[in-house]
């Protein structure tokens, strides 16, 4: 498989049928928003520089471990036209340059952004409009919740809910997506990487998983019919 979040990837995971990506961007120190996970270049490149030290001429030729080069955003929603994303924007330096990709590209209708941050979820929000899909914040996500519970036909200004694994409180995290679900929100768990963990969250009907193990996820869909026990 490619190394994460390049050109590469993207196109191995469509060639086997995969419509939806989820990736990170950071933003480098001329303002450009480019596709990668960590701050710095050291666990895939072997160097300790810092995104945000470098400029977009000396990042675009650097060769990652796995093999692949680090992409700008706009270039892959450019190259990517019938793939969905989901964006995790990793600082708040770059939300506003996102949001104006977004709109230049006019990518905002297949793309939802998630992050640990509210403050960057919020201003993603400000900046693109109701149109954008988003997940709340972490700290958010106990309000979401407490209002699907409350106010399940109130309008959410959140079209999903993105949770970390929480399959070892199986009968929790199945109440958690029915709650979630019926206050008209999808629930996207991440990121369970075991053939159990899959099958786990597909039996408690979660609406997406994200993954590392796209081929295994694949298997696992494949390899019999699987009913949820919403």
């Amino acid at each position: 498989m490619a190394t994460e979040n390049t050109l590469e990837a993207f196109r191995a995971a469509q060639a086997i049928g995969y419509c939806y990506i989820e990736v990170d961007v950071q933003l480098t120190r001329d303002n450009v928003v480019v596709v990668f996970h960590d701050s710095t270049l050291n666990r895939l490149a072997g160097r300790p520089d810092y995104i945000s030290d470098l400029t977009w001429a000396e990042i675009k030729d650097i060769e990652l471990r796995g093999g692949g080069t680090i992409p700008r955003l706009d270039e892959v929603l450019e190259q990517f036209p019938d793939l969905k994303f989901n964006i995790d924007p990793k600082t708040s330096r770059a939300v506003s340059p996102l949001a104006s990709i977004l709109q230049n590209t006019e990518s905002v209708d297949r793309v939802c952004i998630g992050s640990f941050s509210s403050s960057r979820v919020r201003a993603m929000q400000r900046l693109v409009g109701p149109r954008l899909c988003t997940s709340p914040g972490w700290s958010a996500i106990p309000w979401v919740l407490v209002r699907a519970i409350l106010a399940p036909r109130r309008p959410s200004r959140y079209a999903c809910v993105q949770i970390p694994n929480i399959l070892r409180a199986r009968r929790l995290a199945k109440w958690f997506v029915q709650r979630v679900q019926q206050a008209g929100l999808q629930v996207h768990l991440w990121t369970p990487n075991t053939e159990q963990e899959l099958q786990q969250a597909i039996s408690i009907g979660v609406d997406g998983i994200i993954t590392d193990e796209i081929e295994l996820l694949q298997r696992v869909l494949e390899s019999k019919p699987i009913t949820s026990s919403k």
